[in-house]
C-alpha cells in the first residue's frame, strides 16, 4: 500500500543518515558507495597515487598497505550493498557494485605488484640476512617474500610470522634466481567481480602464492652501489608453475607442491578434510581441480594440502548448498523479548561429510538483526553485534554458513522453484504476520507437510499449490486425491494472493483490519524479515 511504502522509504532514509553520521563521527573517510562520481574519484585518485609512486626512487610501503586496507574496506561495504540489491532484484545497483568491485580489486592487485617490484629492486634494504626474506604482517593483510639469491638448496620456504609453508617441488628450483611471494588478504577480492555464480564460498580470505623473476642484483663497488634499471625494476614478472623443455615449452603437468596455511580465523571448519580451491582467471571461477590431500589439525590450527596450481590465488572454500535446503523453517514474533521483534529459525538438511549444526536462529529488530544460534566461538561477533540483514547474511557466509540464494542460481539440488514473482510476493506477504501483535496466529512452514504429527494446536501449516498458497486447515478437498485438492482463500480487491494469508485465518478476515495492520506495523522489522526471506529463499 502507498502509505506502507512511503513510511518504509522515510524510515530507511533516516537510518541511512544516522549510519552516515556515525561514520563521520568515527572519521571514516570512505566514499559514498552508491554515488558514481564519488566512487570514480576514489578509484582515479588511487590510480594516480600508484603512478606517482612508480616515479619515486623510494616507495612508502606503509602508504601502500594503507591504500590496500582502505580499498578492502570499501570492497567489503560494496559487497554488503550488492547482497542487499539481490534481495531487491535491483539490477542497476548490482551493475554499479560489480563495476567498482572489479576496479577496486584491480587497484589492490596493482598496488601489491608495484610494491613487490620495489622491494625486489631494493632487496638489500628489505631482506633479512638470515633467511633472505621480508615479512610485514598487519590486520587485513599479511605479506611475505623470499628470494633465492643465496642459492641455498632448500626444499621448503617457511614464513614464520604468517605460519605459511610452501614446498619448492619443481626440479631445479633450488638453483634458479627466483622469488616466492605469499600474500594473505582477509577479503576475497575475486568472487564478486565475476559474472558467474560460484559453486563455493571462500572463508578466511585469499592467498596469493606467486613465483617471480627477480631483477639483476645490486653490485657494490667500494662505497658505491650499482643497480640496473630494467622492466623488472617497476613491474613484476610471474614465473608459471609448469615443467618446460629447453625451448621453454610446457611438456608435462607440474608435480604437486605441499602447502601449509593457518586455518581461517573466525570461521567454521566443518570437515576434517577442508576444501581448497584456486582462482581460474580465464573462467572467472573457483576450481578444486588439481588440489588434493587436504587435512586440518585443530591442535595446531593448520591446514595442509597438495596443489598443482601455484602462481595463482588460493583459498579455503566450502560448497554453497550445504545449508540452503531446509528441513523446516519457522517465523514467530517475540513480544516477551521486546516490541517490534521477530525470529527467523531454520533447520538445514546437512549432507554427508559435513558436521551438523544447531538450528540457525536470527533475531530481527527493526532494521537490524543478529545471530542467536549456532552458538560457536567462531561466530561470536555475529551474536554480539547488530547489523542490517544483508550484512549479517554476508558475514555469516564468510564465516561458514551461506544462506544467500540468488534468483538466478540453479536450484537443482532443491525442490522445484515456483514462479519467481510469486515467490517474491510470498516473502512480502509472509513477513507481515511476524510483527509484534497480541495473540498473533503462528505459522510454520516445513519441507514436507506430511510430517506434522508434532505440530502444536496453535500452529498452522502453509501449503503451496501452483500459483496459490494458503493454510492446510482451510484446504477444501474436491476428491480423495490430495493432489487435486484446492486451497480456499478469502480475497479482497487490490491485494495480492499472499497478502491474503492474513485472510485465510478467521481472525484476519476483515479487510479493514488488514489495512490497519499494514499501516500501523513497524515497517522496518517487516522489511528486514523480507530481506532475509528473499536472500535465503526458504520456499525453494
Amino acid at each position: 500500500m502507498p502509505s506502507h511504502r512511503d513510511k518504509l522509504k522515510s524510515l530507511l532514509s533516516i537510518a541511512k543518515e544516522e549510519d552516515e553520521w556515525k561514520k563521520f563521527v568515527e572519521c571514516d573517510n570512505l566514499p559514498k558507495l552508491d554515488d558514481d562520481v564519488d566512487m570514480n574519484n576514489f578509484v582515479s585518485s588511487w590510480k594516480d597515487i600508484n603512478e606517482m609512486s612508480l616515479r619515486k626512487e623510494t616507495r612508502n610501503l606503509n602508504e601502500d598497505f594503507g591504500l590496500i586496507k582502505e580499498g578492502a574496506k570499501v570492497y567489503r561495504e560494496l559487497e554488503y550493498i550488492f547482497v542487499e540489491s539481490l534481495a531487491q532484484s535491483n539490477k542497476t545497483i548490482q551493475a554499479h557494485c560489480q563495476k567498482y568491485l572489479t576496479q577496486i580489486s584491480e587497484c589492490i592487485l596493482a598496488t601489491l605488484d608495484d610494491a613487490t617490484a620495489h622491494i625486489m629492486q631494493y632487496f638489500d634494504k628489505f631482506l633479512s640476512s638470515d633467511h633472505d626474506q621480508f615479512q610485514k604482517v598487519e590486520k587485513g593483510i599479511e605479506y611475505g617474500i623470499w628470494t633465492n639469491i643465496s642459492k641455498n638448496l632448500i626444499r621448503y620456504v617457511d614464513f614464520d610470522k604468517m605460519k605459511v609453508n610452501v614446498e619448492l617441488a619443481l626440479k631445479g628450483m633450488g638453483y634458479q634466481e627466483i622469488a616466492l611471494r605469499v600474500v594473505h588478504l582477509s577479503e576475497d577480492i575475486f568472487s564478486s567481480t565475476s559474472p558467474n555464480i560460484q559453486d563455493v564460498t571462500v572463508i578466511g580470505g585469499i592467498y596469493l602464492i606467486d613465483f617471480l623473476h627477480i631483477p639483476p642484483l645490486v653490485h657494490t663497488c667500494e662505497d658505491w652501489k650499482i643497480r640496473q634499471i630494467t622492466e623488472l625494476s617497476h613491474h613484476i614478472k610471474r614465473k608459471p608453475y609448469t615443467v618446460t623443455n629447453n625451448e621453454n615449452q610446457e611438456v608435462e603437468g607440474p608435480p604437486p607442491a605441499k602447502v601449509t596455511i593457518p586455518a581461517p580465523h573466525g570461521c567454521l571448519i566443518r570437515s576434517d578434510k577442508p576444501q581448497v580451491a584456486w582462482w581460474n582467471e580465464k573462467e572467472k571461477i573457483w576450481s578444486r581441480e588439481g588440489i588434493t590431500n587436504s587435512s586440518y589439525e585443530p591442535e595446531t590450527g593448520l591446514i595442509t594440502f597438495m596443489t598443482t596450481h601455484l602462481t595463482c590465488p588460493l583459498a579455503v572454500v566450502y560448497d554453497n548448498n550445504i545449508d540452503k535446503s531446509f528441513h523446516k523453517w519457522v517465523l514467530f514474533p517475540a513480544p516477551h523479548i521486546g516490541k517490534d521483534i521477530c525470529v527467523f529459525q531454520a533447520t538445514p538438511k546437512i549432507g554427508e561429510g559435513t558436521s551438523s549444526l544447531d538450528d540457525i536462529v536470527i533475531l530481527i529488530h527493526k532494521d537490524k538483526c543478529r545471530l542467536i544460534s549456532p552458538s560457536k566461538p567462531e561466530l561470536e561477533q555475529l551474536t554480539i553485534n547488530w547489523s542490517n540483514p544483508a550484512k549479517l547474511l554476508s558475514d555469516l557466509a564468510k564465516a561458514g554458513i551461506n544462506l544467500i540464494f540468488r534468483y538466478d542460481e540453479d536450484p537443482s539440488s532443491a525442490k522445484a522453484v515456483k514462479a519467481m514473482d510469486m515467490e517474491k510476493n510470498a516473502y512480502e506477504g509472509i513477513s507481515l504476520p511476524c510483527e509484534d501483535i497480541d495473540e498473533l496466529d503462528l505459522v510454520e512452514i516445513r519441507y514436507e507437510n506430511k510430517f506434522n504429527a508434532d505440530l502444536d494446536a496453535n500452529w498452522d501449516l502453509l501449503k503451496y499449490q501452483k500459483e496459490k498458497c494458503g493454510f492446510i486447515s482451510n484446504e477444501q478437498p474436491v476428491t480423495n486425491d490430495e493432489e487435486n485438492s484446492v486451497v480456499d482463500l478469502a480475497t479482497i480487491s487490490g491485494l495480492s494472493t499472499h497478502h491474503n494469508l492474513f485472510l485465510a485465518l478467521e481472525e484476519r478476515n476483515q479487510g479493514t483490519q488488514l489495512r490497519q495492520l499494514l499501516e500501523e506495523s513497524n515497517v522496518l522489522t517487516i522489511n528486514s524479515l523480507k530481506t532475509i526471506l528473499n536472500l535465503s529463499r526458504p520456499l525453494v
